[in-house]
């Protein structure tokens, strides 16, 4: 493979060249051939070759057996994934996230990581939801109720401290709440403002303590003050210095308290009893300029703007959620005090402070910069440049002990669906339990700290300490899987930064040992290798058939039907000019057979649906599949699930070997564990056309034989993707039957313009 005649350059013309020389990966193989295709052993060892090797932990992401692999087929399952991963993880929680916007969905997400720091999890935060989901008025002043996710972050978190402690049984959270209802102390919310209202025992003790002048119900209301001051101060207080407060939400001002309560009575480790649960999260920083809402109220300076850091990780950072952002516009390496320091450390060692003043007037040769100029290239010279065409966090996933869950989805409604008539964003992803889980940790560690490097002062920080993470703290504690009895599954990452880019030469291979089919389900389209090796395969597929004994028309119906080779793509993205791009190549496919399927439902969805799955299935044989509840469907099979590719160049997207930043996505041969797989069977949802790869093949074999239509659509009339189609039928009978499916399919036909060559 790392002979340069099975290798192809990323293209790129003079900037690409340089580029690939300098600070990304450059060329990929490109003529790979397995000779058992991907079910056999020769491509195992490929993607095992191809697989990444950390360095610094010593772990090879080689093929690992895996207990159990779940499709989460959308954004309702996504949500309810994510829950599943929060409530179940026992010793550490880890994220990597590219998307996370200050709404609803967002919120509810940081909300539930905030609540599982306290231990409020489970049936207990869904208690919690129950009790505050009509929501509250903000104050006695004002009786409109303002709806929970419509309550400011920094007031939410008074929510969360009062109902921890009325409901926490952790010994001295107990025996702080003894005290508060012994001395009158009730935790009735009637408003967010008198939420943990402490009134009743401040009339009791007055502002100052006057040892051996008070009677015994205010000696015990002094005691319940220290007690509870006790959760929250660097160290116990004595009776004279404790400082009574009005309400809880006064103690949890300061984000250094709140830190310590959490720190101190929180939820722990189940392997380490004595350490607080750990939660990570490395989130793309340049993401959040574009999630700016201006206009929208915030409890953060400045006020009429909301943004994800000072709205969502702010607050993650007081319940001690370890938050760094991967190359932002500016970076923070230091802090001096509370006060963050920008600039960065060069090659990450060398230390290159951003001082905006401009100091480089006053270096030999550069007295001609303005102050203008000169503060520009100090900026420069202190920040990575990169960040300008890529070096993007892309990837979206979550990982504890126990399982992980890849997808191509943020943290937002338009993510989750989670109402039926109002759907936005069509995703996959997989859920996987298994040896896999330790490398999506391992790698997790890898980015963490070298994100961490440039950025552990971050603003919102506000002090607080983030250590580098240890790679033994943060592996897999489920059973040993059976290796003979289980499939294996492979993590793939791409990653310029260390010459990372196996996962194109991997979809790269799998097409090339692609024998029977191949099923593409992508957002974007726009690489010309992929385009090309597609062409190949079709050109294959049809050299293959013998037409000994057929007339012309029918030699040509069977060789057009012998490539089995289906792209689904969507009508439009949120990128016109890749989609304008990605048509170039269209003319010829579609001329040699290749099925090309637009993804535009009618109903169901609003004005800015997208497709944004990339899904890979070669060699899938209809008939073994097996159910929805089978444990080992299909033993001839190859699925890939790119599902959380960190960012390709704009241009790019479906170029993992042009990928500017690390990413993850998972493979899984020869008997993927799929209980929900349900990519190729009949939808069982509102919308007839579901986007998924054979979808019209699913939607003909349900219109076959309608009573809308009977005599139009009999079951031996191909249409588009039928997987075992045979084109025998006469020319008006196929156009009848084109126009049935395309009634079942809720699209029109054109939609589906490769079967009407």
């Amino acid at each position: 493979m790392a002979e340069p005649a099975f290798q192809q350059g990323t293209a790129g013309a003079a900037v690409g060249w340089l580029l690939t020389q300098f600070f990304i990966g450059g060329q990929v193989p490109v003529q790979l051939w397995a000779p058992g295709g991907v079910n056999g052993a020769e491509f195992s060892e490929l993607v095992d070759d191809l697989t990444p090797k950390n360095r610094r932990s010593g772990a090879d992401y080689r093929g690992k057996p895996v207990a159990d692999i779940d499709l989460v087929h959308d954004g309702r399952e996504y949500h309810a994934a994510l829950v599943q991963v929060i409530d179940s993880a026992r010793h550490f929680l880890n994220v990597s996230s590219f998307d996370w916007n200050v709404d609803a969905g967002g919120r509810d997400i940081a909300y539930r990581l905030m609540a599982k720091k306290l231990g409020i999890v489970g049936p207990a935060y869904e208690r919690f939801l129950a009790r505050f989901e009509r929501g509250l008025p903000m104050d006695p002043t004002h009786p409109a109720v303002a709806s929970l996710y419509d309550i400011p972050m920094t007031r939410f978190k008074d929510l969360l401290v009062s109902y921890f402690i009325e409901t926490s049984d952790h010994p001295q959270v107990a025996a702080v709440r003894a005290a508060l209802h012994g001395a009158g102390v009730t935790f009735d919310c009637a408003t967010v403002r008198t939420c943990g209202d402490l009134t009743p025992l401040l009339k009791q003790t007055g502002t100052r303590y006057r040892a051996g002048r008070g009677t015994p119900e205010s000696d015990r209301a002094w005691h319940a003050y220290q007690g509870l001051e006790a959760l929250f101060a660097a160290r116990p207080p004595a009776l004279g210095d404790v400082r009574p407060r009005r309400a809880l939400r006064d103690y949890c001002e300061d984000p250094d308290a709140l830190r310590r309560l959490v720190r101190r009575v929180g939820l722990r480790r189940t392997d380490r009893p004595t350490e607080p649960f750990p939660v990570n999260i490395v989130a793309d920083a340049k993401q959040n300029i574009f999630n700016l809402r201006l206009g929208e109220r915030s409890e953060q300076f400045p006020y009429f703007v909301t943004e994800p850091i000072r709205d969502i990780y702010f607050m993650l950072l007081e319940f001690d959620i370890r938050v760094v952002l991967w190359k932002g516009v500016m970076e923070f390496p230091w802090h001096l005090g509370p006060v963050p320091l920008p600039g960065r450390k060069t090659l990450g060692v060398a230390p290159m402070p951003f001082i905006p003043w401009p100091w480089l007037n006053a270096v030999p040769g550069f007295a001609w910069a303005g102050v203008p100029t000169s503060i520009f290239l100090q900026y420069l010279l202190s920040t990575d440049v990169r960040i300008w065409w890529g070096s993007v966090n892309h990837t979206k996933s979550w990982s504890s002990e126990s399982m992980a869950l890849e997808s191509g989805m943020g943290m937002a409604l338009k993510y989750f669906n989670l109402n039926d008539r109002h759907r936005t964003w069509h995703d996959m992803g997989v859920l996987v339990q298994g040896a896999p889980v330790n490398d999506v940790n391992d790698h997790f560690v890898q980015v963490f700290n070298e994100a961490r490097v440039n950025n552990r002062g971050l603003p919102a920080s506000r002090g607080a300490t983030i250590p580098r993470l240890e790679y033994g703290d943060y592996v897999l504690t489920s059973p040993a899987v059976d290796a003979s009895r289980r499939s294996r599954a492979w993590v793939l990452t791409t990653h310029p930064e260390q010459g990372d880019s196996n996962y194109r030469g991997v979809f790269v291979a799998a097409l090339a040992s692609a024998r029977r089919n191949i099923y593409i389900e992508n957002s974007f389209f726009s690489d010309p290798l992929i385009a090309r090796m597609l062409r190949h395969k079709a050109r294959e597929f049809r050299g293959r058939v013998s037409c000994d004994g057929l007339g012309e028309v029918e030699c040509a119906a069977k060789v057009r039907d012998a490539v089995q080779i289906y792209l689904v793509l969507p009508d439009s993205s949120d990128k016109p000019i890749v989609d304008a791009v990605g048509t170039a190549d269209f003319y010829d496919m579609l001329r040699l057979g290749i099925k090309v399927h637009r993804w535009s439902p009618e109903s169901g969805w609003s004005a800015s649906r997208m497709l944004h799955s990339k899904v890979w299935l070669i060699d899938y044989q209809p008939g073994e599949g097996g159910s929805p509840t089978s444990a080992r469907p299909t033993p001839r099979s190859a699925v890939i699930w790119p599902t959380t590719r960190r960012a390709s160049c704009p241009t790019t997207p479906i170029s993992p070997g042009r990928s500017t930043s690390a990413s993850l996505s998972l493979i899984s041969c020869k008997s993927p564990v799929l209980k929900r797989d349900r990519l190729f069977e009949p939808s069982d949802r509102p919308i007839p056309w579901s986007g998924r790869a054979g979808g019209c093949a699913a939607c003909w074999s349900s219109c076959s034989g309608s009573s809308e239509n009977p005599g139009a659509c009999p079951s031996d009339t191909p249409f588009l993707a039928a997987p075992s189609s045979r084109f025998s039928s006469p020319p008006a009978q196929l156009q009848a039957a084109r126009r049935c499916v395309g009634r079942c399919c809720g699209h029109q036909v054109q939609r589906c313009r490769a079967g009407s060559r």
